[in-house]
Order: C-alpha cells, then structure tokens, then sequence
C-alpha cells in the first residue's frame, strides 16, 4: 500500500496515535482520569482545495484534570467575556453533525425513566428506588449482521494458570497503608474488607507450600451478574467467561443476569443465563444482553434491595461490572454484606472506556484498546475529508500543539487555549496547510479554570437543592457574570443536574462548539487586522462520545473480558469479598498473563465527596503495595509455585 503523508492534528488532551498497544498506553497515561472518546472539529483552509479555511473540531471523551480559579481572576475572565467574546458567541450556533448523539441519549434515560414495571409489588419497590422498567426483550436472540457473525466465530483463549479445574490460589501480604494514620482512617470506614491480601492465581502448586490451595472438587453455585455504569467493548465476553468457568468446574451451577442494571437488580428481575442466551452475544459490543443503568447502590434502601435480592435469590456471589463508581459501590456494598453476615460475596471487574481504574494492578480496562481502534478510524474519516484530495493510509496522527494537562497544571483560561489553536491555524496556513483537526477532551471544560470553579459552585447548589432555575441568582458575582455572558446553549448545558456519580455531564456539554465560535472570531479579528491574510476560517464540529461504545470488541478485548470473567469465578471459588478481578502483564503473550485479585479498597473507595483523610490514606495504601503482583510471580518470591 502506498505511504502517505500523515496528516497533523491539533491536540487538547494527548496524542491521538491510538494504532500501537505501546502508543495507546502512553495515551492512556498522559490523559487524565476517565479516558474515552469525545470528537470535536476538523476542517481545511482557504486556497487549493477549498474556498475557505475549514477546521473540524472533534470533541473526545478524556476527561482532564480539574483546574481553580480564584474570584478575583474570575471577576477579570468574567469582563473579559463581557468585552471581547460573549457579543461575538451568544448567538452561535454552527452545525454539530453528530448532534444527534446527544440528544438520543438525553431521550433514551427520559423514555426509561418514564416506563412503570409491570406488577404490582415492583411498582411499590420501583416509587422507592426511582426505577427504571426493564424491557422485555433484553436476553432475547437477535439477528446478526455477517461482521457480527465473523466476529462471533472468535474463540478467546485462556492463559495456562487459569487451563484446566485445578487452580491454585495463592495469597501474599495484606494491602494495608504504610502511613499508620492512613491505615487507621481507611480501617475505621472499611473494617470488615481493608486490609486483606493480594491473591495470585496459578495453574499448579507444590507440595511445600502451606498458603497455597488446591481445589479437585467444585461444588454447585449461584452467581449474579450485573452491568453497572455506560457500556463499554467487551463486557459480554465477561459474562461469557463467567458462565464457561462455572459450567466446567460443576455443571449444576447456575448464572443469572439481571436486567436493566442495578434498578434490575432492586427489582429482582432476572434471566438465567444459557448456551442458547449466550450464543447471539459473544465478542459483541454494547450491554444488550441485560440492559445497562447509569444508577449505582448508594442509598441505604438501594442498598437494603440488593442484599434481599441476593438473599431472596441463594447468590453466592455478586459480580459487578463497570468502572470506578461501579467498583466503588461494590466495596461499599461488600463492607455492608460483611457486616450483616450475608453470605453473598462482591466481585468487581474493571470495563469501562475510562482511564480512571488504571493502577499497578489494572494495566487497562476492558474496552479501552477497541475505542483507541474505532476512534482511530472516526479521526482518520475526519482527516481525510479535511484533506479532501488524498485519502489517509494510515491511522496515526503527528500532533503540532499538545494543550494536554498543562491546561490545569498552567491554569490557561479559554482564552488562552483559544488563542494557541488560532496560532497553530496561522502557523499552518503560512506553510500552505489549509485543513486540520483539533481533538478535545471531553473533561477540557473541567481543566479550565474559569469555568471548573463555575461548575463547583453551580454543583454545591445542586446538593443543596436549588432548583435549576433559582441557580444563577445564588452563585456569587463573578460567577454569575460569567454564566451570564456564556451563549445560552453552553449556560443551559452547565446548569444541568450532575449525573447519578455526582459529577458533571460532561458529555452534554458542547465545549467544542464554544471553542469553534471563539477561533472563528479571533481568526476573523485578525483577517482585519492584517495579521491573518487566509480566507475565512470555517469550523465543522463532531461529537464521539458514543459512537465506540457499542463497537465489536477487538480480540484483546475479547480474550481480555473472558479471562476476567473466569479469574471472576476463581475469586468466588476462594470466597473472597470484596475484591477485584485483574490480569496483568498484558503487554506480553497471553501465555505469560497473569491473573489474580485485589481488595477494591486499594484503588475505589475514593468517590466524589470523599473526605481528604480518606483520599490521602487511600493513596497511601495504593504506594505501599506497588508492585507486589510482580514480587509474588517472581521466581525469589517464597512459596512460589511452578506454572
């Protein structure tokens, strides 16, 4: 195939060379917490090929860091709005071709909240938990495309520890802080499930290991499974894994899948899962199977139904699958099992799009490495209609402007960023280049600091119940100037109500679009000035935030959520709560994966709201048992076993 020149992108968040594993991780390092996917302009300037100069703003899901501000910058940024933007944006409204994404999801929650269960008693637990009904045809089999039947083919494989019924479980030392007051903060609000050890999995013991134990008899179980949080590439072959582990070690034992999420799991409505509901799902995307909620266990009446709920149900276990919040909830829930003596055991497992799980234990998290491929080809699709002449060959991008993490670190205001991307566009037309992209991340809005300070204050009236409409006259001067001049879409999209993990919809807000009008203006400005001597910038804005997360998993991901699923059932097998699933060394062959298990309490227990004590001890524990998956396979590691 013929080599071609890769085009440039303007990057705000990281490098959009998603093509290589090694690339990816670097990406996924360099971003900030809650990695994913959010698009927002590409475009192409005046002169051999199009009429005007026309950028594309794709807006990315990676989520930044949060910035601060001070009032008195903030009474400065706020006249500066006043003066030089919000004339110029208040009225802006460009075409967003991808628009449609957003307001599908907005409609999706309002129709399933809106729907009633159907009897009568779930109706009476459904007004307390707020529930959602749960559509009949989730489990249902489904017609497949030929690509979903390619892929379908595909059978993961399984790393050598976990072949075969005998498994050892092999346990290290207990994951406590090294900071004594730490340890005594986390303990005192975790004092059932902190402090437990490290667990390994290996495919064969010796003899002279007294902590190692081996298992040749199964006996039956019944196991839970639930989809937590967004959907994210992937996380069916969880539950396929799950199932094919404990079929083979006893083939009376039962899984069962609850529907609609967590408002399923409050609700008790179940399916059992089979060969025949399983054979539609495998190595597909998205959470159709049993239908997904943005709901987490966080009231102690929601918290009270899942307990019935497995109770009423004999589960041996519970396995949650999600992200941080998800995870989060499950430590939570897993401490309160454990006080009330319930029986069932909480399993967590880390599929998320984001970044925000990722430590020494979780190398990635499921569905990660399919959305750096699937975006990969949005961007590439985007580059080549910007270039509009040749077709890019290739998925990698060169970057000429980073606006990553020093946007928080540097605290640049937006206008700031704004005027290094109109430097970059100039810059680019002055060597001929009359076309580029411009990712951005979607926690963007988050690392600026004028408007971070403006959504903590718009989110601390939230928690204090002012209604939507009375926010703007209870937030102090500055603030309310700067809301004030924002264009009325951006002011609407700040003002929304914080998502179900309290944090901010992020994805509802179209900062890419704000960001388009301002280059469009200070290009404009300067077009006037002389300073600019191009044709006039135009800017077509795209949304990815939900394209790649119902994509065919790749095979990493494939094999990746299939062994997560089995080391799933050898943490219930070893009865252990509260406790995650991991795999690491996934950089390597899978033959030299390893697997274990990690209390949650080391990486989740820190959720929005969570006190400073708590944050600092947590991070303590998390630099205490760095590496100590790596010491435990390592051949000087007392008590190892030969794989």
């Amino acid at each position: 195939m013929q080599s071609s020149t890769y085009p440039e992108c303007l990057v705000l968040g990281g490098s959009p060379a998603w093509d290589s594993r090694a690339t990816r991780a670097r990406v996924g390092n360099a971003c900030n917490p809650r990695d994913a996917t959010r698009i927002a302009w590409h475009g192409t300037a005046g002169g051999t090929y199009f009429k005007s100069c026309m950028f594309y703003f794709c807006f990315l899901s990676i989520i930044g860091a949060a910035g601060c501000c001070s009032r008195r910058r903030g009474a400065v940024l706020a006249d500066r709005y006043k003066t030089q933007y919000a004339p110029a944006v208040s009225g802006y409204s460009p075409t967003l071709t991808h628009h449609s994404t957003r307001e599908a999801e907005r409609a999706h929650d309002a129709r399933a909240r809106a729907k009633e269960a159907c009897a009568s008693g779930e109706r009476a637990r459904g007004s307390l938990m707020g529930s959602v009904a749960v559509d009949s045809d989730y489990g249902a089999p489904r017609e497949l495309s030929p690509l979903q039947k390619a892929r379908a083919l595909y059978n993961p494989e399984l790393p050598p520890c976990l072949q075969g019924t005998a498994v050892t479980a092999e346990y290290g030392d207990a994951a406590t802080a090294a900071d004594l007051a730490g340890a005594h903060v986390i303990s005192q609000a975790f004092p059932h499930t902190y402090g437990q050890p490290l667990v390994h999995f290996l495919g064969k013991t010796r003899a002279d290991v007294p902590d190692a134990s081996v298992v040749t008899e199964h006996s039956a179980v019944r196991v839970g499974v639930v989809f937590s949080g967004r959907q994210s590439p992937g996380g069916h072959n969880v539950i396929w894994g799950l199932y094919d582990a404990i079929k083979a070690h006893n083939s009376n034992s039962k899984l069962i899948g609850f529907l609609g999420g967590t408002d399923g799991l409050f609700l008790q409505k179940t399916i059992e899962i089979t060969d025949e509901a399983l054979s539609c799902y495998k190595n597909q995307g998205g959470y159709d199977m049993l239908g997904r909620t943005r709901d987490q266990i966080r009231t102690i009446d929601q918290v009270k139904a899942a307990m019935n709920t497995c109770q009423f149900l004999k589960l041996n276990a519970l396995v949650i699958i999600g992200g941080v919040t998800s995870n989060t909830d499950a430590a939570q829930l897993a401490e309160t099992f454990a006080e009330s003596k319930c029986s069932t055991k909480i399993v967590g497992v880390p599929v998320t799009l984001n970044g925000d799980l990722k430590n020494q234990f979780v190398e990635t998290t499921v569905g990660f490495d399919t959305i750096c491929k699937v975006n990969s080809q949005l961007i590439s699709n985007a580059c080549t209609d910007a270039l509009s002449a040749e077709k890019v060959r290739s998925t990698r991008y060169h970057p000429n402007v980073i606006l990553g993490e020093e946007v928080a670190a540097s605290k640049l205001t937006i206008f700031d960023i704004t005027k290094q991307i109109c430097d970059a566009v100039q810059a680019r037309y002055e060597k001929g280049k009359h076309h580029g992209v411009v990712l951005i991340p979607e926690g963007l809005v988050e690392s600026i600091p004028e408007l971070y300070s403006l959504l903590q204050e718009i989110h601390g009236l939230h928690i204090r119940g002012v209604p939507t409409e009375s926010i703007s006259s209870q937030l102090s001067p500055w603030a309310s100037a700067l809301l004030e001049f924002l264009p009325p879409f951006i002011r609407k999209q700040l003002l929304l109500h914080p998502g179900s993990d309290d944090s901010a919809q992020l994805s509802q807000i179209e900062t890419e679009k704000l960001l388009a009008q301002l280059v469009e203006n200070e290009m404009n400005k300067r077009q006037k000035e002389g300073t600019y001597k191009g044709k006039k910038f135009n800017a077509i804005c795209h949304f990815f935030g939900y394209q790649a997360r119902g994509a065919l998993p790749s095979k990493f991901d494939c094999d990746y959520a299939y062994v997560l699923g089995h080391v799933c059932y050898h943490i219930i097998e070893a009865g252990l709560n509260g406790y995650m699933a991991t795999v690491t060394n996934l950089k390597s062959p899978m033959n030299k994966w390893k697997c274990g298990a990690v209390p949650i309490t080391v990486k989740s227990i820190v959720k929005p709201g969570c006190s400073q004590d708590i944050l600092k001890a947590a991070l303590s524990a998390m630099a205490y048992v760095t590496d100590m998956l790596t010491i435990m396979s390592s051949p000087s590691f007392a008590g190892q076993a030969t794989i």
